[in-house]
């Protein structure tokens, strides 16, 4: 087991645990809506992760009051099913977009 699969069960753990599937969808909704709203913001189809996290506490209208560590583990999530993608940017920025499957299941 690599050491990323391992820090994901544990944050899986302790993120999702204690929560119905109703909750867990409405919280892995609102990342992705974080993520949407910040490219909205900057008019780009891709945004800089690390400004997706630090404009999270601003986005009042939004649900759950997540930790910079589950939004970045839900982030994962979503990047793991293919919703987004994470590559890395000009000088080791991880640069987030919205995949056309994201845009089909979240936007349409």
């Amino acid at each position: 087991m690599t050491t990323e699969t391992k820090e994901l069960l544990e944050q899986r753990e302790r993120y999702n645990n204690g929560r119905d599937i109703k909750e867990l969808a409405s919280r892995n909704r609102e990342a992705f809506k974080t993520i949407l709203k910040t490219m909205q913001l900057n008019d780009n189809a891709e945004v800089p992760l690390i400004t997706v996290t630090m404009m999270y506490p601003n986005y009042v209208d939004l649900e759950h009051s997540m930790t910079e560590d589950e939004l970045n583990f839900r982030i994962k999530l979503l990047e793991n099913a293919g919703l987004i993608s994470v590559r890395e940017g000009s000088f080791g920025t991880q640069m987030v977009s919205i995949t056309e499957y994201g845009t089909q299941r979240y936007i349409a």
